[in-house]
């Protein structure tokens, strides 16, 4: 087992898409960055990383055993034990995860019950440059892990809203991404409107001059909302920050909007330490 030592991670709960993980240049002087002491180092299949990366499932269990109990952070200058934490790469990507578990009394947890990466964290770079190194000269795993195909189903217009793809994140800043997630949010929200002329009023301010062809070729909600959908979730510029400054207002969610829109990134230094 390969291990890494004193690694700088910042959390992020709960995320099911890589783009909801920001690489270290992203990183804020706000975040709450943290030192692990030690994480066991895993050198996985591009399958058994993307499983993991981009969702929220439950972990192989002979992953979960190879790392149990094997990992440390520093907390109050003390070295405390952490159920289930490592480091992973694909040899390209590299990502830590922490399952967040509170350790059960010895004989009274249940060895085969579900775990799932419930924090991760990106690398720095010089760590990130480590990792692969040390798994030059090993061959990658997938830890006995059955990745079931689901029978693609058409996708409901909710669905396809929410779903944002890394694809319609490429280029984009930390906060310029945070925000698309807020639009795509009002997005849902109109789609979920009963009112023909309030999605109407909604598409002009996005298309001006196209009410004529909406009304004549009897353009339906879903149609206008998910052409709307199309177009605004590609790429990022003042279209963008003007249609979802009015959008979030009208549908109240404008207070995290505004603060992200007049944020200035603050960056953390190489070492972990904040500017």
């Amino acid at each position: 087992m390969l291990y890494v030592h004193d690694i700088w991670v910042n959390w992020f709960e709960g995320a099911t898409k890589g783009h909801a993980v920001p690489e270290f240049e992203a990183w804020r002087k706000c975040d709450a960055v943290e030192l692990l002491d030690q994480a066991p180092l895993l050198y996985v299949t591009e399958e058994l990383f993307d499983y993991v990366e981009n969702g929220m499932e439950a972990l192989p269990q002979e992953l979960l055993k190879a790392i149990h109990q094997k990992g440390y952070i520093r907390k109050n200058h003390e070295r405390q034990q952490v159920e289930h934490v490592a480091v992973m790469t694909d040899g390209l990507r590299a990502l830590v995860f922490d399952t967040d578990e509170v350790p059960a009394e010895e004989g009274l947890s249940d060895p085969d019950a579900p775990v799932w990466p419930l924090k991760k964290s990106r690398l720095i770079p010089r760590q990130y440059q480590l990792v692969l190194e040390m798994i030059e000269d090993e061959e990658p795993t997938d830890f006995g892990a059955t990745f079931v195909t689901e029978q693609a189903e058409e996708e409901t217009i909710e669905a396809r809203i929410l779903n944002i793809t890394d694809v319609h994140m490429l280029g984009l800043t930390r906060r310029e991404k945070e925000m698309k997630e807020i639009l795509m949010d009002c997005l849902y929200q109109l789609s979920q409107s009963d009112s023909l002329e309030e999605v109407r009023y909604w598409y002009t301010e996005l298309f001006p001059g196209s009410m004529i062809d909406i009304t004549t070729e009897n353009w339906t909600i879903a149609q206008m909302v998910l052409d709307m959908h199309d177009h605004l979730s590609e790429g990022w510029d003042e279209q963008h920050t003007d249609i979802g400054l009015k959008l979030t207002r009208y549908f109240q969610m404008n207070d995290e909007w505004e603060e992200l829109h007049k944020a200035r990134v603050t960056k953390v230094d190489r070492s972990g330490t904040h500017n």
